[in-house]
């Protein structure tokens, strides 16, 4: 049975995927990240996730949305979130994934103002922490400035 449904329609020059379910670990996650490969060969670089009727996001979940930023990202594109639950953006603020995703309520105002250039990056890190900073005692990435 399937956790996710991406649904596609296209707004303007943006293409909005409406997201139901759950981004949780599985086969799921690399669908998503398919439906978002084609769109950027497709040259379709503007993209909007719509959480409305996202159940739950796993940590599996958010490493799938920030893979789904990074490809958009190294394309030339941008990608929004509208209508993110309260849990979810409670753990974007835990994780600093806040600074790095621009959160919408209103479609209309999501979809007007898309500006290429974002002023933060995801920088991977490979290192170890103290098992009592993470729960495995690894750190996999963090935000940070983009440089100009």
């Amino acid at each position: 049975m399937k956790e996710l449904i991406v649904r596609e329609r296209q707004v303007g020059d943006v293409v909005a995927l409406d997201l139901e379910g759950s981004i949780t670990m599985g086969e799921d996650n690399a669908m998503l990240l398919g439906v978002v490969h084609r769109l950027l060969a497709e040259n379709k670089i503007k993209i909007l996730l719509n959480l409305a009727d996202v159940r739950l996001v796993d940590s599996s979940g958010l490493g799938t949305l920030i893979c789904a930023y990074t490809m958009i990202r190294r394309a030339g594109g941008q990608v929004k979130l509208l209508h993110v639950s309260r849990n979810i953006q409670d753990v974007m603020a835990i994780t600093k994934l806040s600074t790095v995703f621009e959160v919408h309520e209103d479609e209309s105002t999501a979809t007007n103002e898309y500006t290429l250039g974002e002023q933060y990056e995801i920088i991977p890190y490979k290192g170890e922490l103290a098992p009592e900073d993470t729960p495995d005692g690894k750190l996999y990435a963090w935000v940070e400035p983009r440089k100009k």
